[in-house]
């Protein structure tokens, strides 16, 4: 599936996409094994671009939560 390490929830006051480059971008540069979760190709493009290892869909990451009752 994917490394363990845990999911980060990044809150963006204004331009989401933004906030997510940026954090993608320190991430990578810091080391880490980043996998982004879109499913707006201008997004994917710009963070494989910042240094993302993975670009995964929204509909992914839909069918490995666990359904709700």
């Amino acid at each position: 599936m994917l490394p363990a390490g845990g999911v980060s929830v990044v809150r963006a006051e204004a331009a989401g996409d933004d906030a997510i480059v940026a954090e993608v971008e320190r991430r990578s540069r810091a080391g880490q094994y980043v996998v982004a979760v879109t499913s707006d190709r201008e997004l994917q493009n710009r963070v494989v671009a910042a240094g993302a290892a993975r670009v995964l869909s929204a509909g992914w990451l839909l069918g490995v939560l666990p359904q709700q009752a």
